[in-house]
């Protein structure tokens, strides 16, 4: 959830992980606010955590068809609504899960995309609107969907053209809510060695623009630069795909 701002807890959240008091403090990896009083959070080995009226409480998801909850790092989770909802993440083997709920988080349907016939783990997923949303994974890859998940399609990756072959990873993704078709989407892309960069599309993924490429500092830092300062932002236009 490094991209995504939100209070939480009466705390902002503005980094790769965070933490709450469940009994013992865990470590998750994003979360998803419905309202004032519902949200999710979820995060390595299977953790889930649903919080309804001031109350967290750890849940095991209904799955179909079923899956071991602990085997799989649950990497990012988006709800569009109170009943609608998305949850991604890998397993040890780098297998991608997508898991999808309809009905507020009582039950939910595993899928299992393959990225041009190869399993990549998938690190984040964010929504536009019941249809449209973008998962970010392995190899700089971002998947889309125009129907609410039934079909993943790679967009071009949001990464220089000398990057494609790269073993880099999308960890953050963030939909524009003014963006009526979902077109104007955020993903924020670490490389080999580490370093970290941030790039927008305007046009669902078909082509994006680099934001000062392989910066080092934190992307707290750079969200606040590039909204106060925005002439200190050097676009770069990549419109290849593979």
């Amino acid at each position: 959830m490094n991209i995504k701002r939100c209070i939480f807890e009466g705390v902002l959240i503005f980094g790769t992980a965070f933490t709450l008091w469940a009994g013992d403090i865990a470590k998750f990896n994003d979360v998803s606010i419905l309202d004032n009083e519902n949200a999710y959070a979820v995060g390595n080995n299977g953790a889930v955590m649903k919080k309804t009226q001031d109350k967290w409480k750890e849940i095991n998801l209904a799955v179909t068809p079923q899956i071991k909850q602990t085997e799989w790092d649950f990497r990012g989770i988006c709800f569009v609504d109170s009943q609608t909802g998305w949850i991604v993440g890998n397993n040890d083997e780098q297998q991608g899960v997508v898991l999808k709920t309809k009905d507020g988080g009582e039950n939910w349907t595993a899928e299992f995309p393959k990225v041009r016939g190869k399993e990549l783990p998938f690190y984040c997923i964010n929504f536009s609107n019941a249809s449209i949303g973008y998962i970010g994974a392995g190899n700089g890859y971002v998947l889309k969907t125009v129907y609410g998940g039934k079909k993943w399609i790679p967009t071009a990756k949001p990464v220089p053209i000398r990057m494609y072959k790269s073993k880099c990873k999308v960890i953050s993704l963030w939909v524009e809510r003014d963006s009526p078709l979902g077109d104007h989407v955020w993903a924020e892309v670490v490389t080999e060695e580490g370093k970290r960069m941030v790039s927008r599309s305007i046009d669902g993924g078909c082509s994006w623009d680099i934001w000062d490429p392989l910066y080092d500092k934190e992307f707290r830092e750079l969200f606040g630069m590039t909204r106060n300062n925005p002439d200190w932002v050097k676009p770069s236009r990549v419109d290849s795909s593979e």
